[in-house]
């Protein structure tokens, strides 16, 4: 989002150009265009061969941090010294008579703007494109927002009665699901980690079409019988989730198995 305090700028550029085109003078005109276009051909290289260089060795984090708040700025002086320039050398070359140039040299001075405006139209809409794309990827799970997780998870480092708790909450949400297969005929393998090894009721589909089945119906599963051939074909890893998605997997099986019972 760009801040309202950079509006001021355009604001005041706004201000500055009326005020050189009301006015009787040349050099108001002649400042502002040789001014703000040598600054927006400045930035331009300088953005190009100093700061790009720099960001593509910075960590995505920093990297990520940094254009968040550089792309605000960039939207709201780059248009700027672009539209200034452009409309204060417009200005001065009608007041200078250059615009009145007889033919056929006239077609010269047409050529050149039509081909300054398709560069101009060209450039600053890739660029522009490019600064909207920055700012959105900022409102999404991105390069920036890896940093948060790690600077969370670090801190979580500090802190053992929090592993303690997520250790105990995954114990008892195991014990839960492990219970729920069981009762559904499935073959548990025993385990301490966040997910269950385990092999669904006999006669049913390999472990690799178990999932796909489960994908459809938006439950992510792991094939686990293309680990090793002692886990058999129909092996396949359950994860350990929340209160909610677990009576959700286990209802979604009990079904799987009431149809299979039914078609049988």
């Amino acid at each position: 989002m760009i801040p309202l305090r950079l509006l001021a700028v355009p604001g005041t550029a706004l201000v500055l150009l009326l005020a050189a085109i009301f006015s009787d003078r040349l050099w108001p005109l002649d400042f502002l265009h040789v001014t703000f276009g040598g600054l927006w051909t400045g930035v331009d290289l300088f953005m190009g061969f100093v700061v790009g260089p720099v960001l593509r060795r910075l960590d995505p984090p920093v990297r990520g941090a940094f254009m968040r708040r550089l792309m605000p700025m960039m939207m709201v002086v780059m248009p700027t010294l672009v539209l200034v320039t452009m409309t204060a050398g417009w200005q001065l070359g009608r007041k200078l008579g250059v615009l009145d140039t007889p033919y056929p040299r006239h077609w010269w001075l047409v050529v050149s703007f039509v081909i300054v405006a398709i560069l101009i139209m060209l450039v600053e809409g890739i660029f522009i494109g490019h600064r909207v794309r920055a700012l959105a990827q900022e409102r999404l799970p991105g390069e920036d927002t890896r940093g948060v997780r790690v600077y969370a998870a670090m801190r979580a480092l500090q802190d053992p009665q929090y592993y303690a708790r997520r250790y105990a909450q995954t114990h008892l949400l195991r014990e839960r699901l492990g219970v729920g297969l069981s009762a559904l005929g499935w073959q548990i393998v025993p385990g301490a980690a966040n997910f269950l090894p385990a092999h669904p009721p006999g006669g049913g589909p390999s472990g690799g079409q178990l999932v796909r089945a489960c994908q459809r119906r938006g439950l992510f599963l792991r094939d686990a019988s293309s680990r090793g051939a002692r886990r058999g074909r129909r092996a396949v890893r359950v994860a350990v989730k929340d209160a909610a998605t677990t009576e959700r997997m286990l209802e979604m099986f009990k079904t799987s198995g009431d149809r299979k019972g039914g078609n049988s």
